[in-house]
């Protein structure tokens, strides 16, 4: 199929354009080595051997995701299917738009924490979805490790943009942004379904973090390209500026 740009006009005025890359994002094998009560650990992508007990991480510690959009985090096949896995990184680093990093203890399969990070088969994004931290490990600085993995993790990608929408009562990501150099760029009320169990559910806010990669900042628009009607352009100038003094340094 051909495609005909001859008849638009450049839509932005206020940033530069840049060539697409050649190949979709890989993941890299990131590994980030850290040490827990004297111990040798890893903070590594996950192997297929830890399937059942990511799964059962996240289904014990954080069920509130039943039949939410991260409901595959609660099944076994969805790390099958949508996730790369060691040893099959080579194979499925390209393919897989899931990674999930693991904190282990070196060369052993007993995760005590895991993240999802998902990645757009055409743009150079990488979102970070979710976390869990088993109750064994709170209180070791694995907040502190996430944010370093996640950094390198984007440094070692050819990503140029990542985000998150954690729920206001996710403070792993929500921290994490403090740490990795997330900016805050708004509220979305009602945007996740919490379970309170099986038979019922209510809808929750997510907090909208970014962080620009590669000097994605100048190929991004300004406000001056953004068409928003009068009304709307109020509110989100006030929300900006609201948003903008909680991304100040405290």
């Amino acid at each position: 199929m051909e495609l005909d740009f001859s008849q638009i006009p450049r839509p932005a005025r206020s940033c530069a354009d840049r060539p697409f890359a050649e190949e979709p994002l890989r993941w890299p094998r990131t590994v980030l080595a850290l040490e827990l009560d004297g111990a040798p650990y890893e903070f590594r992508p996950m192997h297929r051997d830890e399937v059942g007990a990511v799964r059962d991480l996240f289904a014990v510690h954080y069920p509130q995701l039943y039949r939410s959009s991260r409901h595959g985090l609660l099944e076994e096949a969805f790390y099958h299917e949508a996730v790369a896995l060691l040893p099959d990184w080579d194979a499925e680093a390209l393919e897989k738009p899931g990674f999930v990093g693991v904190v282990a203890p070196r060369g052993g399969h007993d995760p005590l924490f895991a993240a999802l990070y998902l990645k757009d088969p055409y743009d150079p994004v990488i979102q970070l979805c979710a976390a869990i931290l088993a109750p064994a490990a709170r209180g070791k600085g694995l907040t502190r490790y996430y944010a370093a993995f996640t950094n390198l993790l984007l440094e070692q990608s050819t990503a140029e943009y990542a985000f998150a929408t954690p729920h206001v009562k996710d403070t792993l990501i929500q921290e994490l942004a403090r740490a990795g150099g997330f900016k805050a760029a708004g509220v979305l009320p009602g945007a996740f379904r919490w379970a309170c169990d099986e038979r019922s559910y209510y809808r929750d806010a997510v907090v909208y973090i970014y962080k620009f990669l590669r000097g994605a900042e100048r190929h991004s628009t300004a406000p001056g390209d953004w068409r928003l009607s009068p009304g709307a352009l109020a509110e989100i100038e006030a929300l900006s500026a609201s948003v903008d003094r909680g991304n100040r340094p405290r």
